[in-house]
């Protein structure tokens, strides 16, 4: 019997950036009338999706890219434990109904 879920899945994204340490406010010297504090500063450079193993599936620009990846199966094995486990729990849930009914009937 086919069933249908939704479900959300944590995906791991890698960020691949420059990082620009601030600057507090210099006061006045003897050569300099001081600077103004500089706040920190991050320059991305790139950001990657990663599968479930920690490989690279694309960048952030071939977001198209990953849909193909997911719709060719990419998160197969994923899905079906998520579902295998989501049937599991129902089947418990109607075992533990029968149970009751059985002895409410009682």
């Amino acid at each position: 019997m086919k069933r249908s879920y939704i479900t959300t899945i944590e995906i791991d994204v890698e960020i691949e950036y420059d990082f620009t340490p601030g600057q507090p406010e210099q006061g006045p010297s003897y050569a300099s009338g001081g600077e103004p504090a500089a706040p920190a500063e991050v320059e991305v450079i790139d950001i990657h999706l990663l599968d479930s193993k920690g490989k690279r599936i694309c960048t952030l620009p071939d977001m198209a890219e990953a849909g193909v990846w997911m719709m060719a199966g990419g998160w197969d094995d994923v899905l079906i434990e998520e579902a295998e486990s989501s049937i599991e729990d129902e089947m418990a849930e109607d075992a533990e109904r029968r149970a009751e009914a059985r002895r409410d009937r009682q």
